[in-house]
């Protein structure tokens, strides 16, 4: 299944080791740090009240692509940290936690898929990556949702999803 990883006749499969997990790892969130930076430039460029119409629905396709992309990388993330469980909590510390949580709140960001993002991974590690990891992270996570939730106009779908 999904969690263990075991197929039906009871061998691992998709595994991989905490070495690779690391190493994919850094330079996913690497690839993830840029796409937001990207991102928060477009959208800072969208305030530009200068923009004609075509300007702006360029902005919005460029926005939507690195949307696109960025779910990926996340995925790319949340596969590793689910293939690893409890081997991955001491990685997501490392490379995750801090420039992602960021995003958890309003005053982190403006860009509320960077904050879905955010939302995704620490969700994953608490779900999937033992007690301490659970202990850790949770409190994080659910400060990130109840500024959501308590925040105007930010019931997006994806977040309250």
């Amino acid at each position: 299944d999904s969690f263990t990883h075991t197929g039906a006749n009871g061998g691992r499969v998709a595994q991989i080791t905490v070495s690779a997990g690391r190493a994919l790892t850094d330079v996913v969130m690497s690839l993830i740090k840029t796409c937001l930076s990207r991102r928060s430039t477009l959208i800072s460029e969208m305030g530009d009240y200068s923009f004609d119409n075509d300007q702006i629905a360029r902005c919005e396709d460029k926005i939507q692509a690195e949307s696109d992309y960025l779910t990926h990388l996340v995925d790319s993330v949340g596969y590793s940290m689910k293939s690893l469980g409890q081997q991955y909590a001491p990685i997501f510390a490392q490379y995750v936690a801090e420039p992602l949580g960021v995003y958890l709140n309003s005053s982190g960001t403006s860009d509320l898929r960077a904050r879905l993002s955010a939302v995704c991974l620490f969700d994953d590690v608490v779900e999937h990556c033992g007690a301490q990891a659970a202990s850790t992270f949770a409190p994080m996570l659910l400060s990130g949702i109840r500024d959501a939730l308590n925040e105007d106009g930010v019931m997006d779908g994806d977040i309250v999803e």
